[in-house]
């Protein structure tokens, strides 16, 4: 399986576990995980964030790159990161971006949790949230296309 790695570190990690810390040693972790999988990690997908608070969304080019390139079908089936507190600390945009990635079909996987990582209750909660607000948006925006052409037609 083709995996990518997501690692960032904010501007204030002095909470953060030591392994966590550090935007190359997160990546050189994620890398012998992905080993210890049998996954290949392309390099091409390796994204980071240096000095970027989780709070932040808009300027974060490793974060946005990573977005950007699940479309129009993603190029690897998982993603590696340290924890999912490295995604972001939002707690109502974390569960989003988590489910724009899952639905790309990419499985989080956390080295430190030595496996899928899901989010904590909350977390988890905001997920299913969030994924109902999906259903809801697809479905509306069906229901406005059926409408288009309907009145197209007459």
């Amino acid at each position: 399986m083709i995996a990518a790695i997501y690692a960032r570190k904010s501007t204030d990690d002095s909470d953060r576990d030591a392994e966590a810390r550090s935007c190359e040693r997160q990546i050189e972790h994620a890398r012998q995980y992905a080993a210890a999988q049998g996954w290949t990690v392309d390099e091409r997908h390796v994204y980071r964030d240096d000095a970027v608070s989780g709070a932040e969304w808009k300027h974060r080019p490793g974060f946005n790159a990573l977005l950007a390139a699940l479309e129009p079908r993603a190029p690897f089936g998982v993603l590696i990161v340290s924890e999912l507190s490295r995604i972001a600390r939002d707690t109502v945009r974390t569960p989003v971006a988590v489910l724009q990635i899952e639905e790309a079909g990419v499985e989080i996987h956390s080295y430190l949790n030595r496996g899928p990582d899901l989010p904590g209750r909350r977390g988890r909660r905001n997920v299913r949230d969030a994924r109902r607000a999906a259903r809801q948006f697809r479905a509306a925006e069906g229901q406005r296309a059926h409408t288009r052409r309907a009145q197209a037609t007459v």
